[in-house]
């Protein structure tokens, strides 16, 4: 083999090598770009369901005194205790006068 020929074959080699790198690159930063807009995708899903997210679309948290246990039923503060209820912006403290058991939405 002459150098000529040698020296040409090693060209396209080298060619062919960049040509792959470049597909490479290509395709590592496609599979990146799609990655990211997962996690990104993913982090506003889990920003949604955030309780702060969920405070500041006008719900509120009703806990015990003190940082207590999560009050889920009216029965769990009867009339005459206190309760806190943390908002968005702030926290009352507030004194059960009466309460109302609502029946469970489709039960019959």
């Amino acid at each position: 083999m002459t150098p000529r020929r040698l020296s040409d074959r090693f060209a396209a080699r080298r060619a062919a090598v960049a040509a792959s790198a470049r597909l490479m690159r290509s395709a590592a930063e496609g599979r990146l770009a799609r990655a990211r807009d997962a996690v990104a995708a993913f982090g506003e899903r889990l920003h949604a369901l955030s309780p702060l997210a969920v405070l500041s679309r006008g719900y509120a948290i009703c806990r015990l005194p003190g940082g207590g246990a999560i009050i889920k039923e009216a029965s769990a503060a009867p009339p005459g205790s206190s309760i806190e209820v943390r908002l968005h912006r702030g926290r009352l403290e507030c004194a059960v006068t009466a309460i109302a058991e609502e029946v469970e939405h489709g039960t019959s």
